[in-house]
């Protein structure tokens, strides 16, 4: 019997079906001491999968729990997170998983806008959320899953990259960004400007980065937090498609090996992005 008192929390956005619940379901595998938070926008979609799990891992259903968020909605973040606090008092990981990839060949501020609100806007005021509010335990994590579509490469000004790397790199900067993106879509001047003709990936771009800002934060360093973004590779899920060349399995590799490095800050890994287990370039 596991000792829940002394399990570590970690919750996943997202996490219903997909790279999210193969996370889950490979943590559940590992003979370790968890204590599992299953999310999703859907409530009942995230019960029939904390149901299935429960049923695969029948001596740890006592230690997967579920709570409907949706990163989109600050109600839903602030109701979760309420949930949170009481039931946890605070969490050890927060793995920032939910996100879409519009399918088709569309490419307008539409498709920015479905595309943003999840990936980049969503992602950050859930983790801005839970910074505020102290509701990641010292010693913590915090986890993007990134992409390695969202290499600053994918940018074909050289000055467009530098404000990407930027040392003064900030939140307000990185919504700058992101505005500037859309209005680059609105008056066709991608290419002027240097935009890859892809909203995933400049989404990706700014989640793979995002750790680099968190890593300078007062809270963050105060509280010895891990933050880190990873890549787990193209993978065979209804985002990605049938076409992809890893199983699920093999896509959560590099987030589990992420969730589990060694606790606090390590100033060589700290806001690092990962891929196939080690840390990589975005450049």
């Amino acid at each position: 019997m596991q000792d829940l008192s002394i399990a570590k929390s970690i919750l996943v956005t997202g996490s219903n079906k997909g790279i999210g619940y193969g996370i889950l379901k490979g943590l559940l595998q590992k003979n370790k001491n968890y204590k599992l938070i299953l999310t999703s926008r859907n409530e009942e979609l995230g019960g029939i999968s904390l149901n299935e799990l429960r049923t695969e891992f029948p001596e740890k259903k006592n230690s997967l729990y579920y709570h409907q968020l949706d990163i989109t909605d600050k109600e839903s973040i602030k109701n979760c997170l309420e949930w949170v606090r009481k039931e946890f008092g605070q969490i050890d990981i927060l793995v920032n998983n939910a996100a879409v990839a519009q399918k088709g060949s569309k490419f307008d501020t539409e498709v920015f806008d479905l595309t943003f609100s999840p990936n980049v806007y969503g992602t950050i005021n859930l983790t801005e959320s839970v910074i505020e509010q102290d509701l990641i335990s010292k010693n913590g994590k915090i986890i993007m899953i990134g992409s390695i579509a969202g290499l600053l490469s994918r940018l074909t000004k050289k000055e467009l990259q530098n404000e990407f790397t930027s040392q003064d790199l900030e939140v307000d900067k990185l919504k700058e960004l992101s505005k500037r993106f859309r209005d680059a879509i609105e008056f066709n001047r991608l290419e002027q400007e240097g935009w890859p003709r892809s909203v995933y990936s400049v989404s990706k771009m700014i989640i793979n980065v995002y750790p680099r800002i968190l890593a300078k934060r007062k809270e963050i360093i105060e509280r010895n937090i891990g933050v880190y973004s990873c890549h787990p590779g193209w993978v065979k899920t209804d985002m990605a498609g049938p076409n992809a060349p890893l199983s699920l399995e093999e896509g959560v590799v590099t987030p589990i090996h992420v969730i589990e490095l060694e606790d606090g800050i390590n100033p060589e890994r700290q806001g690092k992005y990962y891929d196939c287990c080690n840390i990589a370039n975005l450049i």
